[in-house]
């Protein structure tokens, strides 16, 4: 009786294992060839490139790389002080007049310029690339 109830929980485990392999599998293959019909780029990055379009009659030479940049500079250099605002929450005419306030006042609290103006352009541009419905 034992060697039957063994058995058949082994079975079970078998079957189980592969119908989670053969899931995984056919995932990976579809999110390979999506990678592949967009030129190597990935669904988010796909994403965030028709954003990045969306804006580029506002910033000449405007990239994908630079709003990524943009995207990391806000969430590691806005984080030092305050939780991150969800960059959808403000219009463009808001993050324009937001960005370079929290800026000064961050450069003056730790008495450097630890924010250049680059920066500040980066994270601007990708808040308002964000901010555009």
């Amino acid at each position: 009786m034992n060697k039957i109830i063994i058995a058949s929980f082994l079975l079970f485990a078998a079957c189980k294992t592969t119908k989670t392999t053969t899931s995984s599998s056919s995932t990976k293959t579809t999110e390979t060839k999506t990678e592949e019909a967009n030129d190597g780029l990935s669904s988010k990055d796909v994403e965030m490139q028709s954003k990045v379009e969306k804006v580029k009659s506002k910033f000449e030479n405007y990239s994908l790389a630079e709003f990524k940049e943009g995207k990391t500079l806000y969430e590691t250099k806005c984080n030092t002080c305050h939780s991150l605002k969800n960059p959808t929450s403000y219009s463009e005419e808001k993050w324009t007049a937001i960005v370079p306030k929290m800026v000064s006042m961050s450069n003056k609290k730790y008495s450097t310029s630890i924010i250049n103006a680059s920066d500040e352009e980066k994270m601007k541009r990708y808040l308002i690339t964000m901010s555009i419905k």
